[in-house]
Formats: C-alpha cells, structure tokens, sequence
C-alpha cells in the first residue's frame, strides 16, 4: 500500500496557499487563473507532439482543449464525456459500442478523470503501441484541500466523488515518462504503455531474487522505472497563486 504523510511543512503551504487565496480572489479572478492553468496543461503536455497525432480526450467537457489545441495546428481531436458537446457522448469503459477502434489514438488525455472512474484498461487498449497518456489528478493525500478550495468557491465544484483516488507511481498498465508535483496538491503525468516483454523479463528476475511469484502485468504496484530521472516533482508553486485545478 503506498502511504503518504502530510507534513507540517506541507500544511503550512497549503495554509498560506488558502490565504493568499481568500484574500486576493474573486469571482472575476478565478475564470483568469482557470485559464492560466489551461495554458499550462496545454505548453507541458502538447509543446512536443506532432500536429497530425490522433487525439482522444477523456472526460472533455466543454471541448476547451480542443479549442487550445486548434489554435496551435492540432486537427485530429476527439472528445468524449458523459454529456454533451462531447463528440462522442458515452462512457469510455463502452468504447466499442460507441464505434472506436482499438489503438486507434497516438495521445490519450484525462484531466482531472481517473479520481472518478478506473479506465485504465479501456485507455490502455484505446492508445497506439508508441502513444503517451497524459494524466492530471489530485495527490490522495491532498485532496481534502482541493476540498477546502471548492468550499471557499476557489476552484469548481467536483460533480461526483473522487472515490478512485491514485498515486500516478500505481497506475496499471502504464510505466511513467514523467511525474511532476504542481501546486502542492495535484499530479501531473506522462505515461507509455508498459512492453509486455520488458515487463516479464523484470517479473522473471525478481522471481528469481526474492522467490516470489511473478506479478501480473495489471497489477496496482509501482511500475518499473529504469531511469532515475524518469520520474520528477517539481517545486510547490508560489502560495500566493490557488490551484485551479481540483475539479469536477
């Protein structure tokens, strides 16, 4: 089980962050520091993917990074959500009775999606041998603080419960490119699929070592991470800017 302890440190950061906030936003700041967040995503996640990828995004809501990424020369975006605009109204986990084909998409986005449902499986079958996953969640030990934020009317209400809360290191199916920490409460990540075959030569030699029985490959326990920079967390951003992010 992978624990996290929330250290006076940290409570004193989210402390300030909740006082900055209180004290310098209103309701005409927040659509601003929504849209800065936005901006953010789209520079740290799209700056180095091709124009003709196929994008998917999961949970798209408005179709706002559709937008952004039109701007920007993307012209082959898909959104999907519960609701519409989506261009496909549905449920990921249905995918193949809402007519879309197995790796059929280079990127898969989901912002601020897999704390509500586990779809890690159907993005899994979803991405290109080679694509990346793009990911951003609340850290589960810090999501009582994106609570606090939404009962301050400083971020947007969630619309259902995060109860699928995951550490990005524990993520099925998927290995990290990158993993960064932004704002002290939320997870930004970058994913490939796992190689099956990368995958069993390390299950194999750790049964070997330890005498265990190899894990299978969906298994909720760290990935493996063969560079040690692979995965990073950036400095807390400045508290006197409130997260945007701990939504929906």
């Amino acid at each position: 089980m992978h624990t996290e302890v929330v250290t006076d440190g940290t409570i004193r950061e989210v402390a300030l962050i909740f006082h900055a906030a209180k004290k310098l936003c209103s309701g005409r700041w927040m659509p601003l520091l929504s849209e800065i967040a936005r901006r953010k995503k789209v520079d740290y996640f799209f700056g180095n993917i091709s124009r003709s990828s196929r994008i998917l995004e999961v949970g798209c809501a408005d179709k706002w990074l559709r937008r952004s990424l039109a701007d920007l020369g993307f012209s082959r975006y898909t959104g999907i959500d519960l609701f519409a605009p989506a261009d496909i109204v549905g449920d990921i986990r249905d995918w193949r009775s809402l007519g879309l084909r197995e790796a059929a998409f280079d990127v898969i986005a989901a912002f601020e999606v897999v704390e509500h449902v586990d779809c890690f499986r159907e993005m899994h079958d979803l991405l290109s041998p080679h694509g990346q996953l793009f990911l951003t969640s609340p850290l589960p030990h810090m999501d009582w603080a994106c609570k606090a934020l939404e009962a301050l009317g400083l971020n947007q209400k969630r619309t259902s419960l995060h109860d699928h809360l995951i550490y990005f290191q524990d993520i099925p199916f998927f290995e990290p490119i990158e993993i960064r920490t932004v704002g002290v409460m939320v997870q930004w990540g970058k994913f490939r699929k796992r190689d099956p075959e990368f995958r069993t030569f390390l299950d194999e030699q750790q049964s070997r070592e330890h005498g265990c029985a190899p894990r299978p490959l969906a298994s909720h326990h760290h990935p493996a991470i063969t560079d040690p920079h692979q995965v990073t967390t950036d400095p807390p951003q400045s508290p006197a800017t409130p997260n945007a992010e701990c939504k929906r």
